[in-house]
C-alpha cells in the first residue's frame, strides 16, 4: 500500500555546468528541459539498470489560450518513454529524447487517466500507474519574475522578487511524495536549484543525497564529453572508487608457498599423539591418520597418481572420505568427489568428463549404472588397526605437488545440460583455512563434519580440521536431520565450529534454536538467511553467527558477516566484507565500479580464485575475467552473476541473481540444466523451469509441451539429474504460452497448483489422524492433493520439508517423530500411525536417545532408495 510518506533533498548545479548545458541544447536546437530530462533518464538507467522505462513529466494542460490567464490546476502528466543505451553518446541521447518529448506534446491534449483506461496499465495500490519517477523544469522567470522557481525547493536563504517586493525564502520540508521519486530543478541566476522529493517507505536520505551528488557529476561529465560513448564516463566519483578499493585491503601473512601436504605433516610431528578423526566409535590420532593416507598413498603412486591425475572419489560422511583425500593429495593428485545420491547417468557424465585415472570407495561399494573402466581401490583395506601402528608406514610419500597444483575438481550445475567441473589448487584452500579473519580454528578444537564430501562447505569442514590441528567429528544424515540429536551430539562432543547450509539452518533454528547453543562458531552460507531464524540464534548469546557467501569457484567461501544482532524490520542479513586475501568488485555491464548502494554484479579476486572449468575453455573464458582493479600480473577476477550493492560502511548486501542459476537446499542449479534434461525425452517439445516461492518455500516448477504424464516424466528424470534437481511440481500444457515475439512469456503461465486452507476431503479409510496428517502434508508440501499413502519423497517432499513436517506434529501433539521411521514409511498413514503410537505410550515429548557422540552414516544407508535420500 503506497503511504504517500515522503521527504525531500535539496541541491544545486553549479553556473558552469548549467551554462555548457545551455550551449549543448542550442547546438542540438533543443531546450535546457531536453538536455536535463537527458542527465536524469540516463541516471535513473545506471541506479536500476533498466534500459525502457516511463519517466512522468508534467504538461501545463493550457494548450488552448483560452486557458492562458484562468486561475486553477490543470497539470496533465505526460509519460516520456526512456530508452538508453550506453553505447550512445550523450549528443544521440539528447536527439532520441527531444523525439520522444515532442512526440508526447503532440498529444498531451489527452488525458492521463484516459490514457491508462486505453493502455490498461497496470493498477496496484503499492504505485502509480504508468509511471514512478517524475522530472520537471520551471522557467518561471517567463513570467517577468526573478528566482521566483527557486522558491519552490523548500531551501531557507534563497532570495526573488515579485515586482518591487524583495522576499527571502524560509526552509520547507515536504513529508509526502506522489511518486516514488521526482526532481524539479529551476533556473536561479545562472545556475539551478533542485530538489528531489523521494517515498521514505522506499529511499532512505543518505541515498537520495548520493543520487543528487551522482545526477551533479553526470551532468558535468556529460557536458564536458558529450560525444564520448556513454559507457566511458566513470560511473563511481574518485572518491567512491577509493573508499571501495580500501574495503579490499584484505591481505594477509598464510603460508602461500606451502601445500596441503606440508601443513598437515607439521600437525602429525607436533602433535603426533593427538586426536585427528571421530566418526561415531571410529576414532584415530594424527599419527595413525598420517600412516593409513600414507599406505593408500603409495597404492595411488604405484597407479601412476601424481600431479594433475584425477582420482574419483565415491565415498561420503565416513573415515575414509578423509583418508582418501589426504592420499591423494599426498600422491600429487587431484580428488574428484562423486555424490553415491547421483543418479548413473549423471555419474557417467562427470566421469566421462573428467577422466579420473582411479575410483576410491569406502568397501568394495560399486558405482550403480556406471560401468568403471579404471581401477577401482577400496579405501577402507587402508584403515585397518595394524596400518595404523605400524611405524613402516611413518614414510612420507611425496607426489611432487606444488601450491598452484590442481587440489580438487567440483561438479556443479551446468547451463548446457553438461555439468561444469571447477578446479581448485592447494593455494586457494590455504588461503580459506589458514590465517584467516572471519574464523578461529586452533589446535585441539572440534569442528563437525556434516557436509556432503560433493559439497564444497566439506572443504573448510576437512581442510580447516587438518591444517590446524582440530579434531574432526563426523555426523550422519540422520542426526543431522533430528534437531533433537544433532543438539545433544553437539553437545556430547564439545564441537566448537559448524558449517550449516542455509536452508538446513533455517529449518533446525525453526524447530529449536538452542540446538546450536553449545558452540562456539555457527558459520551459515548457500542462500539467503532468514532474519528471524538469525535473531532467535543470536538471542540465545551462544554461538557467533556467520553469515557466508562465496562460489565454488572462489573456494567456498569470498565474504562473511558476523551476525551480532538483528534488529527489527531487518529485510536482509548482509554477506559482509572480503576475507582475508580476497578481493570483491560490484561492477556494471561496462565492468565499471558502482556507488553505494547501486545494484551491480559481484565480481571475485584474491588467492582463492580457481583455474577456471575442466576442459571447458570458452566457459573459463567468459567468467575468468582480467582484473582490471587488481596489482599482480596476470590477476583475474571471477563474474558470479550474483546482483549485489555496497552499503555505506563497505558491508555487501545480496540481492538476487542476474541470470537463470538458482539455489535450491542450498544447491546451485542452472534452470537450463534441467531442461535439456526434459527435452532429451522423445516425446517433449518444449519445456521451461522456474523457481516458486508461493508454497512458503523454494520449489521448482517444470512447465512442459509433450505426450508423458508427470509422473511418466519424473520417472525418466531420476535417471538423468540428481534428485534436488527434478521438479516437483511438473504442469503439462498443449503448448507453452508465447508473445508476440514467438518467445515464452513467463507471465502467462499458470500458477502452480498451492495448498489451501482446510480439512482433508473425508475418506472413508482414513481415521481422523491420517486426515489431519494428509492436510498438514498438503500445507508443508505447498499443493492441493495428497493421498493418504502418496509417498511423501514422490510428491516433492526432502529433507528439510521432513523437518518442517516434525516441527509442525511437535507443536500440535508434542510428540517428536524419528526422521528414520519417516525415511522408511513416509506416507501420512505411516506418519499417523507414528504419532498415535507414541500418543498411546503417553510420551508428552518424545525425545530419541541421542548417542553420545558423532555416529558415522552407516553404509547400509546408502542403499536407501532414491526417494529417502
Amino acid at each position: 500500500m503506497q503511504s504517500h510518506r515522503g521527504d525531500t533533498v535539496t541541491f544545486a548545479l553549479d553556473p558552469g555546468v548549467t551554462q555548457a548545458l545551455r550551449r549543448r541544447a542550442e547546438a542540438e536546437e533543443s531546450t535546457l528541459f531536453v538536455t536535463l530530462l537527458s542527465v536524469f533518464q540516463l541516471l535513473v538507467h545506471r541506479y536500476t539498470g533498466e534500459k525502457d522505462f516511463l519517466v512522468g513529466v508534467p504538461g501545463s494542460g493550457r494548450h488552448d489560450a483560452d486557458l492562458h490567464d484562468v486561475i486553477g490546476y490543470f497539470v496533465n502528466p505526460l509519460l516520456i518513454r526512456s530508452r538508453v543505451t550506453e553505447e550512445a553518446t550523450f549528443t544521440e541521447l539528447v536527439r532520441e529524447t527531444k523525439r520522444t518529448v515532442v512526440g508526447a506534446l503532440a498529444h498531451q491534449e489527452m488525458p492521463f487517466p484516459a490514457l491508462v483506461q486505453r493502455l490498461r496499465l497496470h493498477r496496484d495500490a503499492s504505485r502509480s500507474p504508468g509511471y514512478q519517477v517524475m522530472f520537471s523544469l520551471t522557467n518561471t522567470h517567463l513570467l517577468g519574475q526573478d528566482g521566483l522557481g527557486a522558491l519552490q525547493t523548500g531551501k531557507g536563504g534563497l532570495r526573488a522578487r515579485l515586482g518591487d517586493l524583495a522576499v527571502e525564502s524560509v526552509e520547507l520540508t515536504r513529508r509526502a511524495s506522489q511518486t516514488d521519486l521526482g526532481m524539479t530543478l529551476s533556473e536561479a541566476g545562472d545556475g539551478l536549484e533542485g530538489v528531489i522529493t523521494f517515498s521514505t517507505d522506499l529511499f532512505d536520505r543518505t541515498t537520495i543525497d548520493r543520487f543528487a551528488d551522482h545526477f551533479a557529476q553526470l551532468a558535468a561529465q556529460v557536458s564536458a564529453a558529450p560525444a564520448e560513448p556513454l559507457r566511458l564516463l566513470p560511473h563511481a566519483s574518485q572518491a567512491e572508487q577509493r573508499e571501495a578499493a580500501g574495503w579490499n585491503e584484505t591481505a594477509t601473512a598464510y603460508p602461500k608457498d606451502s601445500t596441503l601436504t606440508a601443513l598437515f605433516a607439521e600437525h602429525v610431528r607436533a602433535t603426533p599423539n593427538a586426536p585427528a578423526l571421530v566418526y561415531g566409535d571410529f576414532r584415530c590420532t594424527y599419527q595413525e591418520l598420517d600412516r593409513c593416507s600414507n599406505a593408500l598413498a603409495a597404492r595411488l603412486r604405484e597407479l601412476g597418481v601424481g600431479p594433475e591425475t584425477l582420482v574419483g572419489l565415491y565415498v561420503d560422511r565416513d573415515p575414509a572420505v578423509v583418508v582418501a583425500m589426504l592420499a591423494v593429495v599426498k600422491a600429487g593428485g587431484a580428488y574428484l568427489p562423486l555424490d553415491p545420491s547421483h543418479p548413473g547417468r549423471r555419474l557417467r557424465q562427470i566421469l566421462d568428463a573428467a577422466r579420473p585415472a582411479v575410483v576410491l570407495t569406502p568397501s568394495g561399494d560399486r558405482l550403480p549404472g556406471v560401468d568403471v573402466t579404471v581401477p577401482v581401490v577400496h579405501v577402507d583395506a587402508y584403515l585397518r588397526p595394524d596400518i595404523a601402528v605400524d611405524p613402516a608406514y611413518d614414510t612420507a610419500v611425496d607426489g611432487g605437488a606444488g601450491p598452484q597444483s590442481l587440489l580438487y575438481v567440483m561438479y556443479t550445475s551446468g547451463s548446457s545440460g553438461r555439468p561444469k567441473g571447477i578446479c581448485i589448487t592447494h593455494r586457494n584452500v590455504i588461503r580459506l583455512v589458514r590465517n584467516t579473519n572471519f574464523i578461529n580454528i586452533a589446535p585441539g578444537d572440534k569442528m563437525a563434519q556434516i557436509s556432503n564430501a560433493a559439497w564444497d562447505a566439506a572443504t573448510l569442514e576437512i581442510w580447516g580440521a587438518m591444517l590446524n590441528g582440530a579434531v574432526l567429528h563426523g555426523f550422519d544424515q540422520a542426526t543431522v536431520l533430528n534437531p533433537p540429536v544433532l543438539g545433544e551430539a553437539l553437545r556430547a562432543g564439545g564441537v566448537d565450529t559448524v558449517v550449516f547450509a542455509t536452508p538446513l539452518f533455517t529449518e533446525v533454528a525453526a524447530y529449536d534454536p538452542t540446538v546450536f547453543e553449545g558452540a562456539r562458531e555457527l558459520v551459515v552460507g548457500g542462500d539467503t538467511m532468514d532474519p528471524k531464524r538469525a535473531r532467535e540464534v543470536v538471542e540465545l548469546g551462544g554461538p557467533l553467527l556467520i553469515n557466508d557467501f562465496g562460489p565454488t569457484e572462489s573456494t567456498s567461501i569470498a565474504a562473511t558477516f558476523a551476525v551480532r544482532e538483528v534488529p527489527e524490520g531487518t529485510w536482509r542479513v548482509p554477506i559482509g566484507r572480503p576475507i582475508a586475501n580476497t578481493r570483491v568488485y560490484v561492477l556494471d555491464e561496462w565492468l565499471r565500479p558502482v556507488p553505494v548502494g547501486v545494484p551491480g554484479q559481484l565480481f571475485i579476486g584474491g588467492d582463492g580464485l580457481g583455474r577456471g572449468y575442466l576442459g571447458r575453455p570458452e566457459l573459463t573464458a567468459g567468467a575468468f575475467l582480467p582484473d582490471p582493479f587488481g596489482d599482480e600480473p596476470g590477476a583475474r577476477m571471477y563474474a558470479t552473476g550474483d546482483q549485489v550493492r555496497w552499503l555505506p560502511g563497505g558491508m555487501l548486501d545480496f540481492l538476487g541473481r542476474i541470470d537463470f542459476q538458482v539455489k535450491i537446499r542450498g544447491y546451485r542449479i542452472e534452470l537450463g540444466d534441467i531442461d535439456s534434461a526434459v527435452l532429451s525425452h522423445p516425446e517433449v517439445r518444449e519445456s521451461l523451469t522456474l523457481v516458486d516461492e508461493s508454497a512458503g518455500h523454494k520449489r521448482l516448477v517444470g512447465y512442459y509441451a509433450g505426450a508423458p504424464s508427470p509422473q511418466e516424466l519424473t520417472a525418466y528424470l531420476a535417471d538423468w539429474l540428481p534428485r534436488y534437481m527434478i521438479p516437483p511440481v511438473l504442469l503439462r500444457l498443449p503448448e507453452l504460452p508465447k508473445n508476440p515475439n514467438r518467445k515464452i512469456d513467463r507471465a502467462a503461465l499458470p500458477k502452480p497448483p498451492a495448498h489451501t486452507a482446510g480439512a482433508a476431503a473425508p475418506d472413508a479409510e482414513m481415521s481422523p489422524l491420517e486426515g489431519e496428517v494428509v492436510t498438514l502434508l498438503a500445507e508443508v508440501l505447498g499443493v492441493p492433493d495428497v493421498a493418504v499413502d502418496d509417498n511423501f519423497f514422490d510428491i516433492g517432499g526432502h529433507s528439510l520439508l521432513a523437518i518442517r513436517l516434525t516441527t509442525r506434529l511437535r507443536e500440535r501433539h508434542g510428540v517428536q517423530i524419528d526422521l528414520n521411521a519417516f525415511f522408511d514409511e513416509p506416507t501420512a498413514r505411516g506418519v499417523a500411525r507414528c504419532v498415535q503410537e507414541l500418543l498411546d505410550a503417553g510420551t508428552a515429548v518424545a525425545q530419541p536417545a541421542a548417542p553420545a557422540g558423532p555416529v558415522a552414516l552407516p553404509r547400509a544407508r546408502y542403499a536407501r532408495s532414491p526417494a529417502a535420500r
